[in-house]
């Protein structure tokens, strides 16, 4: 009976979770659209070594609630801006 369960537990989980072909497609999307790096695991890393994120588990968070707010308010004429700006001051 214990396996049963442990079969069911595991088969609600798999559900549970989008397709890997559906989550290929958004990263396709993102990465054509340039809203966000084709290697993100390499992005990520590079942003834990800048201490802006942390590892835990197999994921990431901010060091802190204050700078996720911060960037979750940014608005796409600040990030142009900033984007200008890192590329050589022309904003």
């Amino acid at each position: 009976m214990g396996g049963c369960i442990a079969v069911d537990s595991a088969a609600r989980v798999a559900e549970s979770r989008p397709p890997l072909s559906f989550n290929l497609g958004i990263r396709v999307i993102l990465a054509v659209s340039n809203n966000l790096p084709w290697c993100i695991t390499r992005f990520l890393d590079y942003c834990v070594d800048r201490v802006f994120l942390r590892r835990v588990g197999g994921g990431y968070i901010f060091i802190h609630r204050l700078l996720m707010e911060h960037f979750a308010a940014l608005t796409p004429e600040d990030i142009e801006r900033l984007a200008a700006n890192a590329e050589g001051g022309r904003a």
